[in-house]
């Protein structure tokens, strides 16, 4: 960091003043002004905001902040790249200096010519040079300097045999008058290294007073380490004052452009510098004589006055500073060659770095000189006798809740951004860029789009048994980060790609060659591994944030799943409205980049929450106790059940401790599949072991499992309706006239006209179920009648667009929007509270696969009516197909496939949960839902 600082800070100044003619004083002089007000105001949320930050929220997230502000600061310097005026670098000023000096110690048995024309320039190409070519004018001082400017014009001179032209024997008249500039220069930026010394000690011991004094502020207790912010808040009041009033007034007197002089201003500074330090020794004489009056002077609690009694010597050092580091800055910039700008602004820094140096030193030397004087020593533990350890009292505070969510829901947001962007349009980047044909275009997006949600199990199985949530969403949105990476790349790259169509109407046209597929494949499945972890990990951390014992919390569940959704769908519209549109007229690569800057400022969002997560410890692998079950009951089949249930194996000692401290969770019998029950049968014989005896908690999550599939198999045919409406809505979209008041909308952001709503459970799934079938009974009528106007206009064949708007397909989208909204929600909140405590996250995960199997069977059904019905679908026009009888057919699916969703949902049977509520007495109640 350090080295990164001291580069911008030598380099930035003077990019900022090459914008500026050298010979336009005044605008120069208003650029440094605004400069160091601009270096204020980042000071100010440094000290304030980010000292909060790394105070209160942990340093973790402080240093976040930190990357982050670097990040954008890069990006603004890299949007001004056009605008710029860059300089061209002239060689090394250091070797110049040397070359100097050491040409001038070989002449110096030389004579010095009267005339200095007659010393060496480069005058001949004065007018050829480019306009950046300086020549500076010879100085009467350091003389004895101008000797390496001599020209030698005998053998005798050139004792030594070397060639005259030499760059080490002989100089320019203008490097020369460089190396009297940077001599000049050294004495001004070492009588200004003392005021950087009381600088030091005002950031150091300043902020020990005032961690001993009062700083509470309008009930909000300002950090010690923001004191600093007072000289910068006058700076900033001060700054504007100056450059528009103060200068303009002295310019009228003195007639200066700058209204007074580079060094005139420095030393203005030095001024202001002393009386602070003055002003300190009062403030300080004041604070202990508190401390010594209140008998306070070995207390750690705040004395009785107040932090802001700081604010004077800060307020006035303030000043000083504005002074005199835009005084240095501007004189250091202006009165260096063109080619030693850089370094001479890099010079006016060394201020500070000596100031800090010696500060150490001067408290060295005065604890070593006045160590017989213990009322003068500034070396003890505390400032009363120096307190070091006040600013660092730790607050607890409560993790969870609402304010956990906030991340959770950001990150969910810019997550699903990128994934629908790509999911709504890759159907184009296949067919349009990779020259693949519409079917295999088709099928590629929902293998993928049903890989993505199927993977999201991987996730499920590894942060139930192996990671935390938290670290399992940052392993697999690096895994998404590293996709889009490969997608941008070959977007970018024409030769990592096949060569552009050229017979579009008969789609003629070369295919990926095997490198090219294999980038493809591998940068859409990293892809989709990430997205399907964040799927299986994101929704259970969030959930987790919120205890379901506490009645309060409990209820705050389910408005958690919606604006899970709400959150969800923010990014969805985004996604395919501004990202699809981007990718549409600007490129595909653009439209990567997008989605790669949206997952990781998702993994920000997600990192800046940690200190608030209540983290889940992983219960082990739920797939390997659910075939121990299998297993046990298998070889106990022959025993019989007892009728008492508390006759079956169970932790039963400790249980309430378990349940209070541990979060354990303990789940009662249920009459269902009573076959697994013997899992949990004690063995007369003494025979045990996991593979014998299960307890009736594992027996009950196998259970759990049992009774949800049927649930989500129901729900696979609603997602298959959604795949249809994905593909080859997207594809009539493209036959349609898509202007809305002048502005082509691309066909994949058609669907964005979702919305959102809550009810519960079973009967909320149900009800999206229902809209489904109407939907796609809307879509087959809005299909019927843009056949018909094909027909009507005589443009079945014609790739023109038709005279009907995009905006018709919005009833089919708006309708299954409201589906998926009432389904989706249903899932997600019926999985994670259904599961037991050791599954949550597999069972969200279980919740997704409905969307893989969803889009898996999309392909299988497109397959079987083409073949069944003799090519409804087997034309790349629309307009020849019939889309409509298809759509028709998934509604009556539809209503099929709700007929038994509501069969499964009367027989399902919800878990029994034993949850502990401590009463005053602390007796631990059972209560049953």
């Amino acid at each position: 960091m350090a080295l990164g600082t001291g580069g911008v800070k030598a380099a930035l100044p003077a990019l900022g003043a090459d914008q500026f003619d050298p010979k336009k004083a005044k605008q120069l002089s208003t650029y440094f002004n605004w400069f160091i007000f601009s270096l204020t105001i980042g000071s100010i949320l440094g000290v304030t905001l980010v000292v909060w930050i790394s105070t209160d929220k942990g340093w973790d997230w402080a240093f976040a902040v930190c990357a982050i502000a670097l990040l954008l600061s890069i990006f603004f310097i890299s949007l001004g790249n056009p605008f710029y005026r860059n300089n061209l670098p002239k060689g090394s000023p250091l070797l110049r200096f040397l070359r100097v000096f050491v040409a001038s110690f070989r002449n110096r048995k030389l004579p010095i010519p009267e005339n200095a024309d007659e010393l060496h320039e480069i005058y001949q190409d004065k007018e050829d040079d480019n306009l950046h070519h300086e020549i500076l004018q010879r100085t009467d001082q350091f003389k004895f300097l101008d000797r390496a400017a001599v020209i030698r014009r005998t053998e005798d001179d050139d004792n030594d045999g070397s060639n005259s032209g030499s760059e080490w024997r002989v100089c320019t008249v203008t490097e020369v008058e460089e190396t009297k500039i940077l001599i000049r220069m050294l004495p001004i930026i070492l009588t200004t290294i003392f005021m950087n010394t009381c600088l030091a000690q005002l950031q150091t011991f300043s902020v020990q007073q005032s961690v001993t004094m009062d700083r509470d502020f309008i009930g909000f207790e300002i950090p010690g380490p923001s004191v600093p912010a007072i000289p910068l808040l006058f700076m900033f009041i001060l700054i504007p004052l100056y450059d528009r009033v103060f200068v303009p007034i002295a310019r009228r007197v003195t007639g200066i452009p700058t209204g007074i002089s580079h060094l005139q201003r420095i030393g203005i500074g030095l001024v202001l510098s002393a009386i602070s330090m003055t002003v300190a020794g009062f403030v300080e004489k004041k604070r202990r004589n508190v401390a010594i009056q209140h008998d306070m002077v070995d207390s750690q609690d705040a004395l009785p006055i107040s932090v802001f009694w700081l604010g004077y010597q800060y307020a006035i050092f303030g000043a000083a500073d504005m002074f005199t580091l835009v005084g240095m800055l501007e004189f250091f910039y202006a009165e260096s060659s063109a080619g030693m700008k850089a370094l001479s602004t890099a010079i006016s820094w060394c201020s500070l770095a000596f100031g800090y140096y010696l500060s150490s030193v001067v408290v060295e030397i005065v604890n070593k000189e006045t160590m017989n004087s213990r009322d003068f020593e500034v070396g003890s533990k505390s400032s009363n006798n120096d307190e070091t350890n006040k600013n660092k009292a730790l607050i607890s505070k409560k993790q969870g809740g609402n304010r956990a969510a906030l991340f959770v829901y950001a990150t969910e947001g810019l997550e699903n951004m990128a994934f629908i962007a790509i999911a709504v349009s890759l159907v184009t980047y296949f067919y349009g860029y990779m020259n693949y044909s519409l079917t295999k275009s088709s099928t590629m997006l929902t293998n993928f789009m049903g890989t993505s949600f199927l993977l999201a199990l991987v996730g499920g199985f590894i942060c139930d048994t192996y990671l935390t949530r938290f670290k399992t969403c940052l392993i697999f949105a690096s895994f998404e980060l590293l996709g889009y990476t490969l997608l941008l790349v070959q977007a970018h790259r024409s030769e990592l790609r096949p060569p552009k169509c050229v017979d579009n109407i008969n789609h003629q046209c070369v295919e990926a060659t095997t490198g090219e597929a294999s980038i493809l494949y591998v940068g859409l499945y990293l892809v989709a591994l990430g997205t399907g972890g964040i799927k299986a990990a994101l929704p259970s951390l969030g959930a987790d944030q919120f205890d379901e014992r506490d009645p309060k919390e409990s209820s705050q569940l389910s408005s958690f799943f919606n604006w899970f959704l709400f959150s969800l769908t923010i990014g969805a519209i985004f996604g395919v409205t501004v990202v699809v549109w981007i990718s549409t007229n600007k490129g595909w690569d653009r439209g990567f980049a997008v989605c790669l800057v949206a997952v990781f400022f998702a993994l920000l969002s997600l990192t800046f929450g940690k200190s608030l997560y209540r983290h889940n410890v992983p219960k082990g692998s739920p797939l390997l106790r659910f075939i121990r079950v299998f297993v046990a009951s298998i070889k106990n089949r022959k025993l019989p059940i007892p009728e008492n249930s508390d006759e079956l194996y169970e932790i039963g000692e400790d249980k309430e401790a378990a349940i209070l401290n541990n979060h354990q969770e303990f789940l009662q019998r249920t009459d269902q599949f009573k076959c697994l029950d013997r899992a949990a049968v004690i063995r007369t014989d003494g025979i045990t072991g996991k593979w014998r005896v299960c307890t009736v908690t594992e027996v009950e999550e196998t259970k759990i499992l049992v009774r949800m599939l049927p649930i989500i198999l129901s729900t696979v045919f609603m997602n298959t309706c959604l795949a249809q409406l994905q593909t080859f809505s997207v594809q009539q979209g493209t036959t349609m006239d898509t202007t809305i008041n002048g502005f082509e909308v691309p066909a994949a952001s058609i669907q964005s006209s979702h919305s959102s709503s809550c009810i519960r459970h079973l009967q909320r799934i149900g009800v999206g179920l229902v809209l489904s079938a109407i939907s796609m009974t809307v879509a087959g009528i809005v299909e019927k009648k843009r056949k018909n106007v094909a027909i009507e206009h005589g443009m079945v064949d014609s790739l023109a667009p038709l005279p009907i708007s995009l905006l018709w397909l919005g009833f089919q989208y708006a309708i299954f929007g409201a589906a998926d909204m009432f389904t989706l929600v249903g899932l997600l909140e019926f999985f994670y509270a259904e599961s037991s405590a050791g599954m949550k996250s597999l069972s969200t995960a279980i919740s997704w696969c409905s969307f893989a199997f969803g889009y898996y069977l999309s392909t299988v059904v497109v397959e079987i009516v083409n073949k069944v019905s003799g090519g409804w679908l087997a034309n790349n026009n629309l307009n020849r197909d019939k889309l409509e009888y298809f759509y028709w057919l998934l509604a009556g699916l539809s209503v099929v496939n709700f007929g038994v969703y509501v069969l499964c949902a009367s027989w399902y049977r919800y878990k029994k949960l034993e949850v502990p509520v401590v009463e005053k007495n602390d007796v631990l109640k059972e209560i049953k839902p």
